[in-house]
């Protein structure tokens, strides 16, 4: 099978975003949000996929009265 190369084809843009169950979107630095019912490793776990795709840097921590947040840091 051959392939013909074209040059200077635009490429689409994508249909579907992936929406994020976490608003880490739009979160300023300093911002959080409590957990409430989610598994603090699921959270961190997505939190570090968003920071590594967009440049920012979001913690999940445990307060002093047992609930974990998420806090955007950079």
């Amino acid at each position: 099978m051959k392939y013909k190369i074209e040059k200077d084809v635009p490429i689409p843009p994508q249909s579907h975003k992936a929406q994020s169950k976490y608003p880490f979107n739009t979160m300023a630095v300093g911002d959080s949000f409590a957990l409430g019912d989610a598994q603090p490793n699921r959270v961190r776990s997505a939190a570090q996929a968003h920071s590594k795709r967009k440049g920012v840097k979001v913690v999940v921590r445990k307060t002093d009265d047992g609930t974990y947040r998420c806090w955007r840091i950079e």
